[in-house]
Order: C-alpha cells, then sequence, then structure tokens
C-alpha cells in the first residue's frame, strides 16, 4: 500500500510540474540561453514571456523527456528528433537550451542541423550540471532556432532524488 501511495504521490508531482512548467513558460523571466560548439560558449537571453516553441512548422521530440542525475557534478545524454511536420522550405536550425540551472552546460552533437520539407533528423544533447546543485527538479527548454521559424521542447532534469515515475 505504501509503494501505491508514492508512485501516485509521484504521479501527482510530476503532473503539476509539468502544469507550473507550461504556466511559467507564459511569464517566465528572461533565462540565459547557452549554445556550444566545442569548447565556446555562446550566451544570449531569451525574451521572457515568449514560449520558445510557438511555431507548427516542426516537432521537436525528447528521448527520454524527464531524465535523472544522481547528484549534482554529473551529466546526462538525451536524444532529439526534428521531424519537418509543415516546413515549406529548408531551414537551418541552431539548437540551444534555457534553464535556470547555474552555471550548466550543454553540448549539442551537431550544434546545428539543415532541416528539409518532410525531414526527420536526431541530434545528442549532454548536459552537464556543476557540482553544488541543489537536489530538486529543473524544467529545461530545448530550442532549434531558424531564421523564419523556431520550435522546441521541455526536458524535465531531477537532480538528486530517486528516479520518477512516468505520468500514464
Amino acid at each position: 500500500m505504501r509503494k501505491v501511495l508514492i508512485a501516485l504521490s509521484s504521479i501527482a508531482v510530476l503532473v503539476a510540474l509539468a502544469a507550473f512548467v507550461v504556466f511559467a513558460g507564459q511569464y517566465a523571466q528572461p533565462e540565459t540561453a547557452r549554445t556550444t560548439t566545442g569548447t565556446t560558449t555562446t550566451m544570449a537571453t531569451n525574451m521572457g514571456g515568449l514560449p520558445p516553441f510557438a511555431n507548427p512548422d516542426f516537432d521537436v521530440l525528447l528521448r527520454p523527456p524527464i531524465v535523472t542525475i544522481p547528484e549534482s557534478g554529473g551529466s546526462v545524454t538525451v536524444f532529439i528528433t526534428l521531424n519537418a511536420t509543415k516546413l515549406n522550405s529548408s531551414e537551418l536550425l541552431v539548437l540551444e537550451t534555457h534553464s535556470k540551472i547555474p552555471g550548466y552546460v550543454a553540448d549539442f552533437k551537431p550544434t546545428s542541423v539543415t532541416l528539409h520539407p518532410g525531414d526527420l533528423t536526431t541530434t545528442e544533447l549532454t548536459v552537464f550540471v556543476p557540482s553544488g546543485i541543489h537536489k530538486g527538479t529543473y524544467p529545461m527548454s530545448i530550442v532549434a532556432r531558424g531564421e523564419t521559424t523556431q520550435g522546441g521542447s521541455w526536458l524535465i532534469i531531477v537532480v538528486g532524488l530517486a528516479q520518477p515515475i512516468p505520468p500514464p
């Protein structure tokens, strides 16, 4: 019985977090964006209040969408699939992340892709969380930004907690 209560509590927390992430994304303060190319990190600021994935030209799918780093000072790798659902012309997309995790590093391989109408392509993202980050759950937006379009998705990073149970 206790395990069932813990599982249900975990699911409720994840659902509440997902709702918060969607709501907060609409009213967010500016966040630091990091695009890493080799050893060079370029930083920019996202405009608060603008969801980073408001364009339907392509989908950004994450595998897995929720990840756990057992303790700060670790890393995790996620695979990002870009699916050109309604893209009318080829677009060079630069990949970037937005998060309030202090000092994190995002490493995309590759850092940009050219997406053609009807294409499906996958890239790899490794997120390094520095030592000293408090245990908790941190949302991170993953954005693919082009000259005329952008798309994105949310990655949930859990630092220092047991593996969460995905929602049903």
